[in-house]
């Protein structure tokens, strides 16, 4: 049973630009590139059960990500998202750099 129509996702060249270049990017937190791959397919027009086949992700997995990257005015854009994730994994490193073992430095 089908529970809606996908979101749209409309991407405009400097949006693609920078998620096609966190894809590309050696240094891009794993999660960060897949859901920047999930956006970029669901632009394109696939379906969330293509877009889950083809990164062998679960299907709900596709439609979550195409749900906030396509939400409307006010909602993060798929560039914000990306950059706001990317922001929150580099400041999670940096604290957790700091301290050798068990807490000594």
């Amino acid at each position: 049973m089908a529970r809606g129509k996908a979101v749209s996702i409309d991407l405009m060249a400097t949006e693609r630009a920078e998620l096609e270049a966190l894809v590309r990017r050696h240094g891009t937190a794993q999660g960060l590139a897949l859901r920047a791959r999930i956006v970029l397919l669901a632009a394109e027009g696939l379906t969330n059960s293509a877009i889950a086949e083809a990164l062998r992700i679960a299907q709900h997995t596709a439609g979550k990500w195409r749900a906030l990257a396509g939400l409307g005015t006010g909602a993060p854009t798929p560039v914000r998202l990306a950059r706001a994730l990317r922001r929150r994994a580099s400041t999670a490193c940096t604290t957790s750099r700091g301290r050798g073992r068990r807490g000594r430095n």
